[in-house]
């Protein structure tokens, strides 16, 4: 499903930006200025964000996998009086948790305003100089309306496509850990293989 919401992102993108530049040609070095800006944010943080995820992942697996062993030994730590250790341990799983999901929520923050921000900013560059434009004679004011809705919509346009492709890179890691355990020998093989030596 994220790679069509990528590609309605892409084409929405691509149809306004090809309208824009077909009307008004100095909207092109805006365009170039904005790709390059969301290029350079992605390329610095993409592969950070993607490694804070995965550790948040590592510590939520650490904490399921205290509750199921306790769970499982739990006459054997009843027994031993071990309840005190298991709930220090338990919670010093979740305070890594809590940790490393603060530093993804953060991330994500940042992640969600920075294309919003960076369109406000070249309509704050494109405005005066479109009104100008506008003014002179050179653009009609459709075309100056039409770039500066394009420019506010652009922000949203990228913010989709990168949490989209995010949220691929999220779900790869679990599908190929669900596939390495599912091309693994089960125990019904192994039986019917030594029923059949038999």
């Amino acid at each position: 499903m994220k790679l069509f919401d990528v590609a309605k992102s892409v084409g929405r993108l691509a149809v306004s930006a090809f309208f824009i530049l077909s009307e008004n040609p100095d909207a092109l070095l805006l365009l170039i200025l904005f790709a390059l800006a969301m290029a350079i944010f992605i390329s610095a943080r993409y592969r950070e964000t993607v490694n804070l995820i995965e550790e948040a992942s590592a510590q939520e697996e650490s904490i399921i996998e205290t509750v199921q062993e306790s769970l499982t030994n739990y006459r054997l730590i009843r027994d031993y009086g071990l309840m005190p250790t298991i709930q220090e341990a338990l919670q010093a799983n979740i305070d890594r948790f809590n940790a490393a999901n603060v530093l993804v929520s953060l991330r994500g923050v940042a992640r969600d305003y920075f294309p919003g921000g960076l369109s406000t900013v070249l309509l704050a560059l494109y405005i005066p100089a479109g009104g100008e434009a506008v003014i002179s004679g050179s653009i009609q004011i459709g075309v100056f309306l039409a770039t500066v809705n394009l420019l506010k919509d652009i922000g949203s346009s990228y913010s989709a496509i990168f949490n989209s492709l995010l949220d691929i890179t999220k779900a790869i890691e679990p599908m190929t850990k669900v596939t390495s355990l599912m091309n693994l020998r089960s125990r019904s093989q192994m039986l019917r293989r030594a029923t059949e030596q038999r």
